[in-house]
């Protein structure tokens, strides 16, 4: 596994095969935004919370709450891997980028 800083991509070291990985914890905001730009996401979900019920301390608005739950389900689409530890994170990227030199 090679890692790369951002700055060498951005100046343009030669490489060809890169993949972005983005690791988050919010479903909608985090996966589903940074799947939106391209990248992979890895959606740490340490609770493995299926569950979108809505806290008892929200001041959210039952608008606001189904908005969130489509948000959350548009976003299902889109995560390369799950986990629910940091531990699981390199097995996750070996498995995104075995995929990804699949296609």
């Amino acid at each position: 596994l090679e890692v790369m800083r951002w700055d060498g991509v951005e100046k343009g070291n030669g490489a060809t095969n890169l993949c972005w990985v983005h690791v988050g914890d919010d479903l909608a905001n985090d996966v589903g935004a940074s799947a939106a730009c391209g990248a992979q996401a890895v959606w740490l979900d340490p609770d493995e919370d299926e569950d979108d019920s809505t806290p008892f301390w929200s001041t959210a608005t039952n608008e606001e709450i189904e908005r969130r739950k489509r948000m959350n389900d548009l976003a299902r689409d889109s995560v390369s891997a799950k986990i629910s530890t940091l531990l699981e994170l390199p097995d996750a990227i070996r498995q995104i980028l075995d995929t990804d030199l699949e296609k």
